[in-house]
């Protein structure tokens, strides 16, 4: 995947000082005929280096760092994702690492381990650009976040606890859930949330009366650190294999097990019900597929084999493309897309 990408969307210069950035782009006619290629760099911010990217609506949302600078250092990117063009920068607060998209709102998470200061919870409008900050203290540093209807979960291994965080009357409250064993990750999911403990088991969190309560309870044996959720299961770690782990109401769980060559890192979802799977790649087998495709009917197989392969740079997270593909940031701090050959661009 270390084969060298081609294409370079084209950005217009851009005024750091400001504190939204706005960048226009064509009517959806124009900038259709300007679909970017399906292996290609997103240029974000001159000197910046991407720290995470999320998606929503039809936007690609990147964090963004800019070492070089003293002060005013971290921007939330809004990219067009039929253009990959720049329609916005947000400046956000630090310290960060990590960001989330859902409903409307980029949540922007870091800090709270180590030298960092303190953890932060920021909240990005994404239509009004305004920037709400919940600061948490020290050892409150955040592994994952879930979303369910207005509320976010926040995993915070250090406190042993799953933090409920929700935005009323303009400010973040955030009440705390108790959970055995440090949670490392956590999903949402049909009504209930489900952390991972250091200790690979789920502790659910339910949020309505269930029915198939044992659909949860059958998929809590056993399984490890959760990576993703999907449409209706749970994609989980499993040493070499990632596991799919579908939940049906009065059904046991319909195990999909995936088998690549090398320990998996991460995966999400794709919009057309397969999934992307990322694995480490390193700096001595530079031409190794560290990016894999599963097409819904390639998983719908009894032994899914990868629908594409794709050879590029180190992965350091990634997510849904929210127009097709998938896009995903490298270890040098660069934001690419990758688009498989007979996934469309909507």
């Amino acid at each position: 995947m270390r084969t060298r990408l081609i294409g370079f969307a084209t950005v217009g210069v851009l005024a750091l000082g400001a504190m939204v950035i706005g960048i226009r782009s064509g009517s959806p006619a124009t900038a259709r005929a300007f679909l970017p290629p399906r292996n290609s760099q997103i240029q974000v911010l001159p000197g910046g280096v991407v720290q995470s990217v999320d998606s929503g609506g039809r936007q690609i949302w990147a964090l963004v760092d800019r070492p070089s600078a003293e002060r005013d250092r971290l921007y939330v990117a809004d990219v067009d994702a039929v253009t990959n063009r720049v329609h916005s920068l947000h400046r956000v607060p630090g310290p960060a690492s990590m960001l989330y998209y859902d409903a409307g709102r980029v949540w922007v998470v870091g800090g709270g381990d180590g030298a960092a200061p303190s953890s932060r919870i920021s909240v990005l409008d994404a239509v009004t650009g305004h920037v709400t900050t919940l600061r948490l203290g020290t050892r409150a540093g955040i592994a994952s976040m879930a979303f369910a209807d207005s509320t976010a979960y926040a995993a915070v291994p250090s406190r042993d606890a799953v933090l409920a965080v929700t935005l009323s009357g303009g400010q973040l409250q955030a009440r705390s859930i108790h959970v055995a064993g440090g949670p490392t990750s956590v999903v949402a999911l049909k009504g209930v949330i489900l952390p991972a403990n250091r200790d690979r088991n789920l502790a659910p969190i339910w949020l309505e009366a269930r029915k198939d309560a044992a659909d949860v309870t059958a998929l809590s044996q056993g399984v490890p650190a959760i990576a993703a959720a999907g449409r209706d299961g749970v994609w989980a770690r499993t040493g070499q294999a990632i596991e799919r782990e579908t939940l049906d109401a009065g059904t046991a769980p319909a195990v999909v097990r995936l088998r690549p060559a090398y320990r998996p890192f991460d995966v999400v979802t794709a919009r057309d019900g397969g999934c992307y799977v990322s694995l480490p790649n390193p700096s001595d087998l530079p031409s190794r597929a560290d990016l894999f495709y599963y097409s819904a009917s390639a998983l719908a197989g009894g032994s899914p084999l990868p629908t594409s392969a794709h050879s590029g740079n180190e992965i350091k997270t990634l997510a849904a493309d929210p127009v097709g593909g998938v896009v995903y940031v490298d270890y040098t701090g660069r934001l690419w897309r990758w688009v498989p050959a007979g996934v469309p661009l909507r």
